[in-house]
């Protein structure tokens, strides 16, 4: 008696993207609504408490969903961001007594949703260009309600904010924070006028390019200039090698719109405030003593204000890494560390993709400026974005996956019951 054989039916080799599971058009344009949302419904009276929060939920529960099981590869530059998100809400909740829901948990939480989210929307073509365009467009929406202050009684300068009881929200509201929301835009267009081709799009990047540098000084804000001049020394490192047509074009708009004496009365405002004390060189040294004392888990959020004895308020760390240290001790500081080695490597390394390629080492090296001025200033929109783009895996948009199927025709499927099903998970080559 001889043994039935098993037909053998022929493989089919299929080759696809990753890029083919990328969220529609819809997901990104929702996603600049909820931060257009967020930054003026308080001020227009239409704010639903966690609706916002609730949107952030659906859009990252739909990224993962449509990735299926690609979303391993996919989230994989997450792992280190998301453990050290992780990671702080669980010491915080156990080692502190301090509630998820409370204003410090929710921003982690809407933070770590936020980087689901923009990963995904990495793999759109263009979606670096189009966001910068909406954050853009959200800083201008802020100009009308700017206002000036003196930072303090007998004060040789006044700065610019946004005022605190008109129609915005958000970050901007700090004169600091206006000023690197623009300097991301700056820094931007200044890559955008070095790597265009077309003489007509590099004079109005140029232009916007110096729009934006005009807000920044007006904010008088030291860590944003200087993080926007070492983002702008790496956007300069290749240009030379391709010649000085881009230098000269905005070397020269900006020495047409510097002997109008527009920048003048900001220079001085920034003399001024370079011989003024603002805290930071005096909360340093108090935050690291204070982390030395209890390494293992931290003070927690609720602590880490510093009373520094030459101001009458006390004052935060003001830098991401002693933020992490202070409140949530080694382990969430070690995963933060780890993630910004990490994205530098990746932004380092020279197989990025062309169209982001020459904005991911300036827009990263500016966003670590400014964490190191800031407690949290990794979460605001822009610098996810930069640190996001700067951490995506170089292959990742070009990345084929083999799925290797048996084919059965309809005779075979109906005589022997046989479905073809997938015999190879995908691989990248």
């Amino acid at each position: 008696m001889t043994t039935p054989q098993v037909p053998q039916y022929p493989k089919v080799l299929r080759v696809r993207t990753l890029a083919s599971a990328a969220p529609p058009r819809i997901v990104e344009y929702t996603y600049y609504a909820l931060l257009f949302y967020s930054m003026l419904a308080p001020g227009l009276g239409i704010l639903v408490p966690m609706l916002a929060a609730g949107m952030l939920v659906v859009l990252a529960a739909f990224c993962v969903h449509r990735l299926g099981s690609r979303a391993t590869t996919v989230y994989a530059s997450l792992k280190l961001p998301l453990a050290c998100g992780l990671s702080y809400l669980v010491v915080q909740s156990i080692a502190h007594g301090a509630s998820l829901m409370d204003e410090n948990g929710r921003s982690f939480i809407t933070w770590m949703l936020t980087l689901i989210i923009v990963q995904s929307l990495c793999l759109r073509r263009g979606f670096l260009h189009r966001c910068v365009f909406a954050l853009f467009i959200m800083g201008l929406i802020t100009l009308p309600y700017l206002i000036f202050w003196g930072s303090g009684v007998g004060s040789m300068y006044e700065r610019a904010a946004i005022s605190r009881g008109e129609m915005i929200t958000g970050d901007v509201n700090n004169a600091n924070g206006l000023g690197a929301w623009f300097g991301f835009c700056c820094l931007y267009c200044i890559i955008v006028s070095m790597e265009t081709k077309r003489h007509g799009v590099r004079v109005v990047s140029s232009l916007a390019a110096l729009g934006c540098l005009f807000i920044v000084g007006l904010t008088v804000s030291r860590g944003t200039l200087l993080a926007l001049a070492i983002g702008t020394t790496f956007a300069f490192r290749s240009l030379l090698r391709r010649g000085f047509v881009p230098l000269l074009v905005f070397l020269l708009l900006s020495w047409i719109i510097s002997s109008f004496g527009i920048f003048d009365q900001i220079i001085d405002h920034y003399i001024a405030r370079g011989m003024e004390e603002t805290g930071r060189s005096l909360v340093w040294p108090v935050a690291i003593e204070r982390f030395l004392s209890a390494p293992l888990l931290g003070v927690g959020a609720a602590g880490a204000n510093l009373h520094v004895p030459r101001f009458s308020k006390q004052l935060t760390p003001h830098n991401g890494f002693l933020y992490f240290a202070l409140s949530s001790g080694v382990l969430p500081l070690a995963f933060f560390v780890a993630w910004w080695m990490r994205a530098a490597q990746n932004a380092f390394s020279c197989g990025a993709r062309p169209d982001d390629g020459p904005f991911r080492l300036p827009l990263l090296a500016y966003a670590f400026v400014n964490m190191m001025f800031g407690d949290l200033a990794f979460m605001v929109p822009w610098s996810t974005v930069a640190i996001v783009v700067a951490m995506v895996p170089n292959t990742l948009y070009g990345a084929r996956c083999l799925v290797v199927h048996r084919e059965v025709s309809d005779g075979q499927r109906s005589g022997h019951h046989i479905e073809a099903r997938p015999l190879i998970a995908h691989r990248r080559l």
